[in-house]
C-alpha cells in the first residue's frame, strides 16, 4: 500500500495567509495631515540696521493636538522677536522661543479648517558679508514634517558711501595796471594820456610866465627870513644918524 501525503499542513498554511490579508484589510488606513506653511518677508531687501518681518501662515486641514513651528535663518540676526501668534480661540500657545538664528513656537489643540499664523521680525547686521538672509522652516503637526513654502530669501545691499567732490574755488584773476604815457611840453606841463586819469600841470617856468606872460615886474620869491633881517639892518641904520 503507497502512503497518500499529508495535506494538512498546507492547508493550514493557506488558511492563515488568508486570514492576514483579509485582518490587513479590515485595518484603517493611516490618516496623513493636510497641511500648507508659506512664508512672506517683508521688504525683500534691505540694508544692514534695517527691520525685517517675517510671516508664516499655516492651513490645517485635519485636527492636530501638536503644531510646531521651527523657522530658521542664516546668518544670525540680532534683536529677533515674535511679534505676535494669531491661533484659534480653543487653541493654546505652549512655546514661544527667540534666538538669533530664529524662533520656534509650539501650539496645541489646532481644529480642522483652521489657520495659525506666526509674525517675527529681525534686525539685518552691520557687519554681515553676505548678500542675501536665507530662511529654511519645518512645520510638525503630530510628528508630520511639512516645508515652509513662499518667500525664501532676504537680499542684503549693502551701502557704499560716494565722497562727494569738493569744487576748488577759482583764483580771482588780478587787475593789470594800464601804463600812464607821460609827455612834457615846452612849458613844463605834465599830462597823463590815461582813459580815466585827470591831466595835472605843474608850473615851473620863468617869473615872466608866472606873472601870467604880461611882461608885468618880475616877481621873484623871497625867504620871510631874509625879509625880517633887512628890516632890522634898515631900522638900525636910520637910527644911527638922528
Amino acid at each position: 500500500m503507497v502512503p497518500q501525503p499529508c495535506t494538512t499542513p498546507r492547508r493550514l498554511a493557506i488558511v492563515l495567509a488568508l486570514s492576514l490579508v483579509a485582518a490587513s484589510a479590515a485595518l484603517p488606513a493611516t490618516a496623513t495631515t493636510r497641511t500648507d506653511a508659506t512664508r512672506s518677508v517683508d521688504p525683500g531687501s534691505a540694508e544692514p540696521g534695517d527691520r525685517v518681518t517675517i510671516q508664516v501662515q499655516i492651513d490645517v486641514s485635519e485636527d492636530v493636538d501638536h503644531l510646531t513651528v521651527e523657522d530658521t535663518h542664516r546668518p544670525d540676526a540680532s534683536n529677533v522677536t515674535i511679534e505676535s501668534t494669531d491661533v484659534p480661540e480653543e487653541s493654546s500657545v505652549v512655546v514661544g522661543i527667540e534666538t538669533e538664528d530664529g524662533v520656534t513656537v509650539a501650539i496645541e489643540n489646532v481644529p480642522a479648517g483652521s489657520t495659525v499664523t506666526v509674525t517675527y521680525s529681525m534686525i539685518v547686521p552691520d557687519d554681515t558679508s553676505e548678500d542675501a538672509l536665507a530662511f529654511n522652516g519645518t512645520v510638525m503637526t503630530d510628528g508630520e514634517d511639512h516645508d515652509i513654502g513662499g518667500d525664501s530669501s532676504v537680499s542684503v545691499q549693502t551701502s557704499t558711501s560716494t565722497p562727494t567732490a569738493t569744487a576748488t574755488p577759482s583764483p580771482t584773476p588780478t587787475a593789470t595796471p594800464t601804463p600812464t604815457e607821460t609827455t612834457t611840453d615846452d612849458s613844463g606841463t605834465t599830462a597823463g594820456a590815461t582813459t580815466d586819469a585827470t591831466a595835472t600841470s605843474t608850473t615851473t617856468g620863468t617869473p615872466e610866465q608866472v606873472d601870467g606872460g604880461g611882461g608885468g615886474i618880475p616877481v621873484l620869491p623871497v625867504p620871510a627870513v631874509l625879509v625880517v633881517f633887512v628890516a632890522l639892518i634898515l631900522v638900525g641904520f636910520r637910527a644911527a644918524r638922528r
